[in-house]
């Protein structure tokens, strides 16, 4: 089984970049090397749902940022085009689909109804609760879920976990990856 992972491929690129520029990124903005890494992987001609049998899009600034724009439009999110392209490509060949921490918002834009957990919405230790709230301005459902959470969207094929939406520790995020990642290999 193929599992088509947009993070490994732009790590590996990053730090390719970084080690030629000797230990220095001084030639390009952080922000546009995560830009153009992600270009290169989603505007390859052959990254098709024939590419893979399911698609993971880990969160983080990189969700925020690149993929879309929710870091500065919120619920007024306007997905990257192939981004777009890509989940609902996926979603409509009904192959799983997995994502963590922010990235499930990208899913609340991309596939209608859908339910997600970014955690829980409100507390202490959920320095990013608000941000549940956009999935509801979406049409989409938050299922308030623990750190640990993994919550499986079985209609939509969809997984998703809290990750570092909680103010949490490695274990804890890698537990909450891993759940997810664990969910989508079984819905395959």
């Amino acid at each position: 089984m193929m599992l088509e992972m947009f993070s490994w491929k732009v790590r590996a690129s990053l730090v390719a970049r970084f080690s030629l520029s000797g230990g220095r990124c001084n030639c390009v903005n952080f922000n546009q090397i995560l830009l153009r890494s992600f270009d290169i992987l989603i505007n390859r001609s052959d990254l098709d749902v024939s590419s893979a049998d399911v698609l993971i899009i880990p969160g983080g600034f990189g969700a925020a940022k690149n993929l879309s724009n929710f870091a500065v439009a919120g619920p007024e999110i306007v997905l990257h085009p192939d981004v777009n392209r890509v989940i609902t490509a996926y979603h409509s060949a009904g192959k799983p689909i997995g994502m963590c921490c922010i990235a499930p918002v990208l899913a609340a834009k991309a596939i209608p109804g859908c339910e997600v957990t970014m955690g829980q919405e409100s507390g202490e230790g959920w320095p990013f609760a608000d941000a549940t709230g956009a999935v509801a301005a979406l049409g989409g459902k938050h299922i308030p879920m623990d750190a640990m959470g993994v919550h499986v969207d079985v209609a939509n094929k969809l997984v998703t976990s809290p990750a570092y939406m909680a103010d949490t520790g490695p274990g804890t995020v890698f537990e909450s990856v891993g759940g997810m990642v664990s969910a989508v290999l079984k819905l395959k």
